[in-house]
């Protein structure tokens, strides 16, 4: 196996670890959220929001006419679902939580508004007006909060 189908073989077994970590029952109150510790094991009493994330590299391979994602129904709930769920767990400020309730983290939110902005855009048109609506507010929501406010716990490097 050359080394491009070796990475392609990982990626998509890390796509499949990325919707088992999804609670995928669009009935659940926590639809949409990759944090298995929150909603399936009750490890930790609220989702870390920065797991949201994964929308973007389900975004990618939904797009990617060599996955074997590519253009799946299912892809897309996840996706949609995934950025309906980031849209719950941010805060009116516009930030998001990641160690601790309430945190209304800067770099949390700043991990997470590029990924939610570019999974947006690569499924856009499979949206609905009202899902890309959300979208938008909740990017914008992010971004202002990270006009608005600084770093509090020292450099964040990585």
């Amino acid at each position: 196996m050359d080394q491009a189908a070796l990475l392609r073989a990982n990626v998509e077994l890390a796509a499949a670890r990325a919707l088992g970590e999804q609670d995928a029952s669009p009935h659940s109150r926590t639809s949409g959220c990759f944090d298995r510790r929150y909603w399936a094991w009750k490890l930790v009493d609220f989702p870390e929001a920065t797991f949201q994330r994964l929308v973007l590299p389900l975004a990618l391979l939904f797009r990617d006419p060599q996955s074997r994602y590519h253009g799946r129904p299912e892809v897309l709930t996840a996706v949609s679902a995934g950025l309906a769920c980031a849209g719950r767990l941010q805060h009116r400020n516009g930030s998001f939580d990641q160690a601790f309730p309430f945190e209304q983290s800067y770099g949390a939110t700043a991990f997470l508004v590029y990924p939610l902005i570019e999974a947006t855009r690569l499924v856009e048109e499979h949206l609905t007006a009202a899902e890309r609506a959300a979208a938008d507010r909740m990017a914008r929501r992010g971004a202002d909060f990270l006009c608005a406010h600084e770093e509090r716990h020292g450099e964040i490097s990585n």
